[in-house]
């Protein structure tokens, strides 16, 4: 008499979930990526590829990326960038403001981003200001970015456009909170980009809840 074979405990006619997979030896959850593209050759993008490289996310893949100076090639080198992302992925263009009047492409580059639902960082009057925010609460308006620095240098006395994520980051969530509670006093205005105010901290929490 021929033995009834036992079952293989394989499940058949169901797909497999993620989770499921996870355990297959080789296979990996795809990691979310985030493109940020900025004006600043040393400012922006040294910040965040510190950041990178300090926090190691092993769910993101951050890519950080720097045009000309100007808004308008930001942007549209973020929509571009944005063509080769999966559902999920996101892309942030970081501007900084200076003055409106002097910058013929800024409304321009808002208005494309805004269409091709990109995520806008927008700093006024320089990404300076970012940085001081993890120092004190302050939305005093400064003419340009050279008053920002010496503002700024007060806490950091040897900055030169360039921040070293490490040196700053324990101070990462009190910036976050600051710009928040400035947001929230003037959230109408800040939408029109006032000086002074910031969208960066809105992608450090993006990345930081990674």
């Amino acid at each position: 008499m021929a033995r009834t074979p036992k079952p293989s405990g394989r499940k058949t006619g169901k797909s497999q979930s993620v989770k499921d997979l996870s355990r297959v030896r080789g296979y990996k959850t795809p990691k979310k990526v985030i493109v940020v593209v900025c004006e600043g050759e040393k400012t922006e993008r040294l910040y965040f590829e510190t950041m990178r490289q300090n926090l190691r996310i092993p769910s993101l893949s951050l890519k950080v990326i720097h045009d000309q100076n100007a808004p308008i090639s930001v942007v549209n080198r973020a929509v571009r960038e944005k063509t080769d992302l999966q559902t999920g992925d996101e892309v942030w263009c970081i501007i900084d403001v200076e003055q409106k009047g002097t910058n013929p492409t800024f409304s321009q580059a808002v208005n494309i981003a805004r269409i091709s639902k990109l995520n806008l960082a927008i700093t006024n009057p320089a990404f300076e200001y970012w940085y001081l925010l993890h120092f004190e609460c302050t939305d005093q308006p400064f003419m340009n970015a050279d008053k920002v620095t010496a503002q700024l240098k007060k806490y950091l006395p040897n900055y030169e456009k360039v921040v070293d994520y490490n040196d700053i980051g324990d101070k990462t969530e009190t910036a976050i909170e600051n710009a928040r509670k400035l947001r929230k006093n003037s959230e109408n205005n800040w939408r029109n980009f006032p000086n002074s105010s910031t969208g960066a901290d809105e992608l450090v929490d993006a990345i930081l809840k990674m």
